[in-house]
């Protein structure tokens, strides 16, 4: 594996930490921290970046509240300052890292997501649960691993997105479409 050198000027860049600052923006536009940030934000930009490269800056204190959709739990926010330093630092290690990840890899990614993970899911049931060969050995002769999905799995997720994508076979999948046997 490649070391990546050199990261911590560019995180510190005036263009990463602009590029930055609009991306934090993007949903948080009409908040009051978002508001206050904005009111005088090339200043408040600056100090930030000054307080990055004195080795100075300190996270604020997260603000913690609850919801209950679609699950009660607990969400810790962090400040509208501190936003701007995770994007900066997504902006640097983004490119770095990922040309390294897997390809099924689906969390927090761009181009991914939850819905290509459901696709992937089905692709994979295709190929391995539903194909009309039985057993640990027929998986092994499509070039897979029997273990990648299980049946009850697949369909566990196909119930759970109420069939949205049931009847539709992946391209290259044949063997879902052919009747059990």
């Amino acid at each position: 594996m490649k070391t990546a050198r050199n990261l911590w000027p560019g995180l510190v860049s005036w263009p990463n930490m602009l590029l930055a600052l609009q991306r934090c923006r993007r949903r948080k536009r009409y908040s009051a921290a978002a508001a206050e940030f904005d009111f005088d934000s090339m200043n408040n930009l600056l100090h930030l970046q000054r307080e990055l490269v004195g080795d100075s800056w300190v996270p604020g204190p997260y603000h913690h509240f609850r919801i209950t959709d679609p699950k009660p739990r607990k969400i810790s926010a962090a400040p509208f300052r501190d936003r701007i330093v995770h994007h900066a630092i997504v902006n640097v290690l983004e490119p770095v890292f990922e040309p390294r990840f897997i390809f099924d890899s689906y969390a927090c990614r761009r181009g991914k997501g939850t819905h290509k993970a459901i696709q992937r899911g089905f692709t994979c049931h295709a190929l391995f649960a539903v194909t009309p060969l039985r057993g640990r050995h027929a998986a092994e002769r499509l070039g897979g691993s029997p273990r990648l999905c299980s049946a009850p799995k697949v369909r566990t997720l196909a119930a759970a997105v109420g069939g949205r994508l049931q009847g539709r076979v992946p391209a290259g999948c044949r063997h879902a479409a052919e009747p059990r046997g």
